[in-house]
């Protein structure tokens, strides 16, 4: 849903796709995005758009080479960048929602598990997710949302849903 390649990819198109119709702050982003050929769909990372909101700065250095780093432009990338966040987190939270629904009947609290970078890296995201989780749990249910870290190993790391398998197999073996 958020990976680190799809939110980058549709910022771009939306980058495009306003530009294109007449969005006076991405006309210049949008020409350049044209001019670039099918390697525009690379030029944004997660962290670009992260950057937006939280370290311009750190934006206009990775992107010193466009035409028109104008305050205008860059607020209407970060606002574009602020929507795409909030619509993820709240695409996430009904994910996370739809994986207990189920079980509603049986308890009445939960705890989703969720690894994301994005999650430990945007306030936003996170904010808007729990948020967002809390608004959609029914009355008298409690959904609360547990941010894990990969396990860190000294040959790579083991992931959450690694992490949530192995917790599993060793639920049914007892």
């Amino acid at each position: 849903v958020c990976s680190t390649t799809f939110l980058p990819r549709l910022f771009s198109q939306y980058i495009l796709v306003l530009g294109r119709s007449g969005c006076d702050q991405l006309k210049a982003y949008a020409q350049r995005l044209l001019e670039m050929g099918s390697s525009r769909w690379s030029v944004f990372s997660m962290s670009d758009l992260t950057n937006l909101l939280y370290n311009k700065p750190g934006f206009l250095e990775r992107h010193a080479h466009w035409r028109d780093t104008s305050p205008e432009a860059i607020q209407g990338l970060e606002d574009l960048a602020r929507e795409l966040i909030i619509r993820a987190a709240k695409l996430c939270a009904l994910l996370a929602y739809a994986t207990i629904c189920n079980q509603l009947k049986e308890r009445s609290s939960f705890t989703v598990a969720l690894d994301s970078s994005l999650a430990r890296e945007t306030p936003l995201f996170i904010s808007v997710l729990r948020d967002t989780l809390l608004e959609i749990s029914p009355y008298r249910k409690r959904v609360e949302l547990l941010l894990v870290e990969p396990l860190a190993l000294p040959g790579g790391e083991i992931t959450v849903p690694m992490l949530g398998s192995a917790n599993a197999i060793d639920t049914l073996a007892k």
